[in-house]
């Protein structure tokens, strides 16, 4: 599938049966937001800068309550559980239990901090929340190919910007 935007004010949707045009009034009920382009019935939709604003876009910013509530469960988390040399006891920490509730508006905090050199635990949480791993095996025990792993997951989901 290869998603092209068309230099005119019409979106072009190309898949691997056929194409069609589709105008940037037109509703976009069914699409969902996936490998950063719009999805749905068969088709990827590309949908340049110029006309956004005829689209409704999940936003993928966390709010500022959001944020302040991961940092001060994040810091509860370290401080509690920084002696700590077992994963399982660091996970099943009821911080970190916190943070998986908060869902998907949890994800981009998450790769914010899978981004930090050096990386905390924070992979059992995003598989946890996304039901995705994409750590590739040869990488376990290897944090750092670990977090590029999940970098590059979140680069693909339109999660982090390129």
């Amino acid at each position: 599938m290869n998603p092209q935007v068309c230099p005119s004010q019409e979106v072009r949707a190309i898949d691997d049966r056929e194409s069609d045009w589709l105008r940037a009034s037109e509703p976009f009920c069914d699409f969902e937001r996936t490998a950063g382009q719009f999805s749905g019935a068969g088709y990827a939709i590309l949908i340049d800068e110029p006309f956004r604003e005829h689209f409704s876009f999940p936003s993928l910013e966390p709010s500022q309550e959001d944020r302040k509530h991961f940092q001060r469960a994040a810091a509860e988390w370290r401080n509690d559980t920084r002696h700590l040399s077992r994963v399982s006891k660091m996970i099943e920490h009821p911080a970190y239990r916190d943070i998986i509730a908060m869902g998907e508006r949890a994800i981009p905090l998450l790769l914010e901090e899978v981004q930090k050199d050096p990386p905390d635990l924070w992979f059992w949480a995003l598989s946890e929340i996304t039901g995705e791993d994409p750590i590739d095996p040869s990488h376990h025990g290897d944090i750092k190919a670990m977090a590029s792993d999940w970098i590059e997951w979140g680069k693909a989901g339109g999660y982090i910007r390129h």
